[in-house]
């Protein structure tokens, strides 16, 4: 029908890239359509980007407001798809930032900033390992001039990871400030807490000042996470529970975030609602598609 009737029946692209993150969200996962969900939600968001008709934006028991809604729910689709079934977060944060930036139900999902969440935290424990490995080469017999050396190149070791671990907080925060705050999303909202705790005592070596910090950070724009990480160095290293000494300089080591955040995988995805259903802000619990009388 899309290949007979392309400008009739566009929105079939809609549909058929939709499916898969319905599927994706089931318990246990079904991923066998994937690859065509794929292939049909990136093709509906680039006719949507290149402006071409769609007589409507919805077809029973999918149902988009309009071009921006579609484009928000489509690059969800695709960016969570990319993530969590074929592990690919670095290609996937492209298309979750995209829906961040919609004017969507998916700008205030919690899930789509989660998933970003898990690209950086994966940064983070990667650069901590990164920062330590550094610090082992120290030694006592090191000259002086080798000594400034290596602590040179811990300090911008270091620097890079307090800026991914600033841009890991900032879409964490975002993701536990959408995520519901009734009691059956509790647990939810604590995992999303505690990969918060996690990342701020690596980035400042303390648990205080985590709430001020989420609320400042949650009210200027997000980061594009696809931009370079801006190094930050710190008038002083960070407070750390261990530390290294080389000559006369010493050198601390940032505490690593948890190996994982508490689960594998975000929760599970939001379904699109149907016409009737007008979800609140940042659900995350339906999982099945809502389907129209």
């Amino acid at each position: 029908m899309i290949a007979r009737w392309p400008e009739e029946f566009r929105a079939a692209e809609l549909v058929l890239g939709s499916i898969g993150l319905d599927e994706t969200a089931k318990t246990p996962r079904v991923t066998k359509w994937n690859d065509d969900t794929l292939k049909y939600a990136k093709m509906a968001i680039a006719d949507l980007e290149s402006g071409k008709k769609f007589t409507t934006y919805e077809l029973p028991g999918f149902v988009f407001k309009n071009k921006d809604d579609a484009l928000g729910w489509m690059n969800y689709t695709v960016g969570y798809i990319t993530a969590m079934d074929k592990g690919n977060k670095k290609d996937a944060v492209t298309y979750l930032y995209k829906a961040s930036q919609a004017a969507s139900d998916t700008a205030s999902n919690s899930v789509v900033y989660e998933t970003i969440g898990l690209y950086y935290f994966d940064e983070v424990n990667r650069l901590v390992e990164d920062v330590k490995a550094k610090i082992a080469t120290q030694s006592k017999d090191d000259t002086e001039e080798v000594a400034k050396q290596k602590v040179e190149v811990i300090k911008q070791a270091v620097a890079q990871l307090n800026g991914t671990a600033e841009r890991a907080l900032d879409v964490y925060a975002r993701a536990y400030k959408f995520a519901p705050k009734d009691e059956k999303n509790k647990a939810y909202r604590d995992k999303l807490y505690k990969n918060l705790q996690d990342v701020y005592k690596v980035r400042f070596g303390k648990p205080e000042g985590l709430d001020a910090y989420i609320a400042s950070t949650t009210a200027k724009p997000l980061p594009n996470p696809t931009s370079p990480i801006t190094p930050v160095f710190d008038p002083e290293p960070a407070a750390a529970p261990a530390t290294s000494t080389s000559g006369s300089t010493t050198t601390t080591t940032p505490a690593p975030a948890a190996e994982k955040p508490d689960a594998k995988t975000p929760a599970k995805p939001v379904a699109k609602p149907a016409a009737a259903a007008k979800p609140q802000s940042g659900a995350v619990i339906t999982a099945a598609k809502k389907k129209k009388a």
